[in-house]
């Protein structure tokens, strides 16, 4: 089939953000309030606080545009990586291919960020995402969806350049696609966390601040052992998250092959 890789990469990637969305909630909320210094980012007090303002359902704040819509961007990194793989190498291939993955999941991160980290009432459907698109887009225009794009790319670029490093020679050994997805994740990730931190500071402040400044705030102005706030939660979500998203990947483009 001709568009195999597209089509499975969006199914794994729906199946693994379905699965993980909780922890991902979790940890967005320990990014962005950790900013405060009186802030208490630990796991008890994050979910009481969550719990106490939106409901348990608040675990799943956001889900709808990365279930329904983020697919496409690992579908888009799918088709991308099966069409360069086999002429270059599998990091240049992973930085192209993440590139495009990251640039189509902004607009997706912005608004499912916004809505993780609110502490009001926000009803999960289409159309109240469709009334907070263009919200954003009278209120900020229309470059505000690609916010974070510095950061991002550094975060998509750079992870998914050694995501397959590992991947690729994880599946020529012949493990299975659910331990490679789950190893190559938790190995990339960290390298380029506080970009992803950075990336969500930048997206959830409706203050429009320039990349500098929370750059300035965080990585400057702060120690290291700042620059992590949440990473425990992302790497216990990513690493079932990608097991998930490649197994079904590597299976439904096997399906559709057959």
């Amino acid at each position: 089939m001709k568009y195999a890789d597209a089509l499975s990469g969006y199914v794994g990637g729906a199946s693994g953000i379905l699965f993980t969305h909780p922890l991902d909630t979790i940890r967005v909320r320990m990014q962005v309030f950790s900013q405060q210094s009186t802030y208490n980012n630990n796991l008890i007090h994050v979910l009481k606080e969550l719990f106490k303002t939106r409901g348990i359902l608040g675990l799943y704040a956001g889900v709808i545009p990365p279930v329904f819509l983020r697919g496409f961007g690992f579908g888009i990194n799918r088709f991308v990586y099966g069409k360069m793989a086999k002429s270059n190498s599998n990091i240049v291939t992973g930085l192209v291919a993440g590139f495009f993955n990251g640039v189509a999941d902004l607009p997706i991160f912005l608004v499912k960020s916004r809505v993780q980290v609110l502490n009001s009432e926000f009803k999960e459907n289409l159309y109240n995402y469709y009334k907070m698109s263009i919200q954003v887009y009278k209120n900020e225009g229309v470059l505000a969806f690609f916010r974070g794009l510095t950061f991002m790319t550094f975060v998509s670029s750079g992870g998914y350049a050694l995501f397959y490093v590992f991947y690729d020679n994880l599946r020529q050994k012949e493990y299975n696609p659910y331990f490679s997805g789950m190893f190559a994740a938790v190995a990339c990730w960290p390298v380029f966390y506080p970009f992803d931190v950075l990336r969500t500071r930048q997206q959830t402040c409706l203050q429009q601040l320039k990349a500098w400044y929370h750059f300035r705030e965080l990585i400057v102005e702060q120690p290291p052992k700042k620059w992590f706030p949440g990473l425990s939660f992302t790497l216990v979500r990513t690493a079932p998250r990608y097991g998930v998203a490649m197994f079904v990947c590597e299976r439904t483009k096997q399906a559709l092959a057959d």
